[in-house]
């Protein structure tokens, strides 16, 4: 849903709009996808360097730094209770920010019904 420069996505309960390998439980990300950190490892240190707010939510940072000067490090927030993806920064060797994605405001829950708009009555 489209106003003026804001745009909404309204998600349902069995929206396919990405497959994951795996379910993420709703606790921490970092734990749902320790598998997959392990074997980064030897190209990037892997940190959970602490904790804030990101659109309202508490969120989880963990700090991706790479072991060599030929990679861009990640530092990414994490919803604490969901695992969502609040924020990222991707870094230079020098520890630069080179780009950003966060979200400024999140509600996440119960959808009422009256709120949601088709699509096709949004296209003009």
């Amino acid at each position: 849903m489209r106003r003026g420069q804001e745009i909404t996505r309204i998600l349902q309960p069995g929206d396919d709009i990405l497959e994951l390998e795996k379910a993420v439980p709703p606790t921490r990300f970092v734990r749902a996808f320790s598998s997959r950190l392990d074997a980064i490892v030897d190209l990037y240190r892997v940190e959970l360097t602490g904790t804030g707010r990101v659109a309202g939510r508490r969120a989880v940072r963990l700090n991706i730094a790479p072991r060599d000067q030929d990679r861009y490090g990640v530092g990414i927030w994490l919803d604490d209770a969901t695992g969502l993806l609040l924020r990222y920064e991707r870094y230079d060797p020098a520890g630069t920010a080179l780009e950003r994605f966060q979200f400024g405001r999140l509600m996440i829950g119960d959808v009422p019904r009256e709120a949601v708009v088709p699509v096709d009555t949004l296209v003009r």
